[in-house]
């Protein structure tokens, strides 16, 4: 009869065995050490005492030899033999024993997570080397310029990513690809993805953010690098950049559904789980017949808004029947018809979604503004250029959420259709960082989108902090399918939602381990074993505690991965983008000193 007395899980590849099968190879060590420490011993002492270098010959027992020293090394003192004998056996023993301890304490170690997951081959398609073959295809005014995919720039390839775990390249998203950013505040999104991402992209970029560290660490090195201009939309003073533009989304040709994507911009900004499928569709549907009929007249955003407190009036359904739009007038009407408690509700949705507009600020953004020049989206596709755009959250005041929505949507629909006219695809691509996308960029079809613009080459960066706030925001069903269409998904340290961490975990998948087990005999033998267990290889409580250095990748068709975030500050430029940091953040404490003086 035995007992169990202990067991330990290991990876698989050692079996286990009784202790009797050990003491064989132990035995012969022993032996063989002692043989060796007195033979190297006698024959080191006879050398240093003038005798030579002799002695008996080494056998498996020659150990004995120290028991007849003045036989084996006439005229060799005893203690310096056993002195010189003890040091090589303590050599001896320390070289075989301490790679032996090794061996087992990483024997009974767990894998490392990394280990069991994707592979360099398991991930071919996103090695930097295999993604600007892909760049070349579909970009084909590259390869006009470079004949091997090895000359091609890092930053025209494709969006950097990391280094895959434990022993691996650099991987890269390609020019058709759409991520999704899972990353708890504070855990690297901005340093390791966002200002990489601005500061790489070939074409257009559109980066957002609620806080200043990504237009301070990016702005002046992009102008530089591209020469192109640089818009910043910031009228609640984040980064204290003065208003240098002004932007009428009324502006130009407007059809019945650009004014629907820019009424569905300002309702998403106001939008919760209570009165997204109540109120919200009847909210944007008033305010885009509101915003057609301003369109009409040559009127801007602040008529509209100025229609939304006047529940009665039948000026904007005049217009809009006076120009044709029937159907328009009709459904105005109608809404103006309904009884006075829904009607109200319809209207106060309207008014939330566009409180934006009250302050003058922001209104000033949206007005004519004589000597600044006017801002078209379809610019900034055409011109490579930059467009920050900074707000404070949705919650935090008067925000101006709804138009960083507004404005990301139109260059966006402008990239759309310069890429139809390209045939399909946009070039050089275009990159949208949508930074705090939940809390100031509430894209109302953002989960629909990221099913087709990686076929535009238009690459979106979604940065979430966890799972359940794009819940809150596009529903249950909207987040689900914006998980699914993502065909780059990271997902950062500090994932303190126990049902996300436990679906990473379950996507990850297991692996095979042995579990060691120890066993005393009831006449005293012990003997060990192990039999293979399957485990996940990234429990929850992992995914929860990723250090901050590291992502989970799920890339679409291919296995998860582990990789190395690449922050800025760790990289080649870091001494330039510092030195740029610094000296926007210099101005800002001045700007922002002036203001307030």
């Amino acid at each position: 009869m035995s007992t169990t007395t202990g067991g330990q899980v290991r990876p698989q590849g050692g079996g286990g065995t009784d202790l009797l099968v050990w003491a064989i190879p132990a035995a012969f060590a022993a032996f063989a050490g002692a043989a060796t420490a007195a033979f190297v011993g006698g024959r080191l002492a006879s050398a240093v005492t003038g005798h030579g270098f002799v002695g008996p010959a080494w056998r498996l027992g020659g150990g004995a030899d120290l028991g007849r020293i003045p036989t084996a090394w006439p005229g060799t003192p005893v203690g310096l033999v056993w002195a010189i004998a003890a040091v090589v056996g303590l050599l001896l023993l320390a070289a075989g024993t301490v790679p032996a301890v090794l061996l087992v304490r990483g024997s009974r170690r767990q894998r490392p997570a990394a280990r069991s997951m994707a592979g360099p081959r398991d991930v071919a398609p996103l090695h930097t080397t295999q993604v600007a073959a892909t760049a070349l295809r579909l970009r084909p005014g590259l390869a006009a310029q470079c004949r091997r995919a090895g000359d091609l720039a890092v930053a025209d390839r494709g969006i950097t990513l990391g280094e895959l775990l434990p022993r691996g390249g650099v991987l890269q998203a390609s020019w058709e690809d759409v991520i999704l950013a899972i990353f708890a505040p504070r855990s690297g999104k901005t340093t390791a993805l966002a200002v990489p991402a601005v500061l790489d992209a070939p074409g257009a970029v559109v980066a957002c953010s609620n806080k200043a560290d990504l237009y301070l660490a990016t702005a002046e090195l992009r102008a530089a690098s591209t020469e192109r201009a640089v818009w910043t939309f910031d009228p609640q003073h984040i980064a204290h950049v003065g208003q240098g533009w002004w932007w009428n989304p009324l502006a130009g040709p407007l059809r019945l559904d650009d004014a629907t994507r820019l009424a569905g911009a300002f309702v998403m900004a106001v939008a919760d789980e209570n009165n997204r499928e109540i109120w919200g569709p009847a909210a944007t549907e008033l305010l885009a017949n509101l915003l057609l009929a301003a369109h009409l007249t040559g009127g801007t955003l602040l008529d509209a808004y100025r229609w939304l407190y006047d529940e009665t009036t039948d000026e904007p359904a005049k217009i809009l029947h006076t120009h044709g739009h029937s159907a328009a007038a009709t459904s105005l009407a109608g809404t103006q018809r309904l009884h006075p408690e829904t009607r109200g509700s319809v209207y106060f949705t309207a008014r939330a979604g566009c409180a934006s507009l009250r302050d003058a600020d922001i209104a000033r953004w949206l007005t004519p503004q004589p000597g600044l020049p006017q801002f078209f989206p379809e610019r900034v596709v055409a011109g490579a250029e930059t467009l920050y755009l900074l707000s404070k959250n949705v919650a935090g005041g008067t925000s101006a959420a709804a138009l960083v929505s507004a404005l990301t949507t139109e260059v966006r629909v402008a990239a759309e259709r310069a890429a139809e006219r390209a045939g399909g695809r946009v070039e050089p691509p275009v990159v949208l960082v949508l930074d705090e996308v939940a809390n100031i960029c509430r894209i109302p079809d953002l989960p629909e989108l990221y099913s087709h613009l990686g076929s535009r080459s238009i690459v979106p960066i979604a940065i979430l902090q966890s799972y359940a706030q794009g819940e809150r925001v596009w529903g249950k069903a909207g987040m689900k399918e914006l998980w699914g269409a993502a065909t780059i998904k990271l997902i950062g340290s500090g994932a303190d939602d126990a049902d996300f961490a436990e679906d990473v975990s379950r996507i990850v998948g297991e692996h095979d381990v042995d579990v060691l087990s120890y066993s005393r005999g009831g006449a005293g033998g012990a003997s060990s074993s192990t039999s293979p267990r399957r485990q996940r290889i990234l429990p929850a409580a992992q995914v929860r505690a990723l250090p901050k250095s590291q992502a989970v990748l799920l890339a679409t068709g291919q296995l998860p991965a582990m990789i190395r975030l690449l922050p800025w500050y760790a990289g080649r430029r870091r001494a330039e983008i510092t030195a740029a940091q610094t000296r926007a953040a210099a101005e800002l404490t001045a700007r922002a000193a002036a203001r307030s003086a």
